[in-house]
């Protein structure tokens, strides 16, 4: 189920192959409450088996996800000046 994620180079996120949508902006909003419609209005491209795969892959790799979401987060704050 997780083969739509992929990684294109290393140190940066998981991603929907095909796409530029990191799996830890789907876990996030997941995570912070967002419905099944909230998700598919926030990414239209992902079908009902990428969203299953998200939730599969912050089950099987947690360490890779907290790491790309601390990164997400540091680079924000980089960003934020």
């Amino acid at each position: 189920m997780t083969q739509r994620i992929v990684r294109y180079r290393e140190g940066e996120p998981a991603m929907f192959a095909g796409t530029r949508t990191p799996v830890y902006h789907v876990v996030a909003a997941e995570r912070a409450g967002a419905t099944a419609a909230k998700l598919a209005e926030l990414f239209p491209r992902l079908t009902v088996a990428d969203l299953q795969a998200a939730r599969a892959y912050a089950v099987q790799h947690p360490e890779e996800l907290a790491q790309d979401l601390r990164n997400a987060r540091e680079q924000s704050e980089q960003d934020d000046g």
